[in-house]
């Protein structure tokens, strides 16, 4: 599955931060739990009080390389590289990518 980032941003209101998901970033996962990522974000998801995910640390710092993956739920996915562990996560269709 290749999934191709288009601009995505989210804002918490409780905390009054915003992180937007680079537009260039591509990710492919393969069935045996490797990945190969372009202009991914570096940095490690952690989980705020409000049960949201943010980018901990969040920079312009990008990877391009191997990386392994995991399933979270039907519409989420971990990445895993380096000391990096960042959550992705769409809608319904996000399932759907080719």
């Amino acid at each position: 599955m290749v999934w191709q980032a288009q601009t995505s941003c989210s804002w918490d209101e409780e905390t009054q931060r915003g992180e937007c998901f680079p537009d260039d970033v591509v990710v492919e996962l393969f069935d045996d739990g490797r990945a190969s990522l372009t202009g991914f974000p570096v940095g490690r998801s952690v989980r705020e009080g409000s049960g949201a995910y943010c980018i901990d640390g969040f920079t312009d710092e990008r990877y391009t390389g191997e990386a392994t993956w995991e399933v979270r739920n039907q519409f989420s996915f971990f990445v895993d590289f380096d000391e990096s562990r960042i959550l992705v996560s769409g809608d319904a269709q996000f399932g759907e990518q080719d």
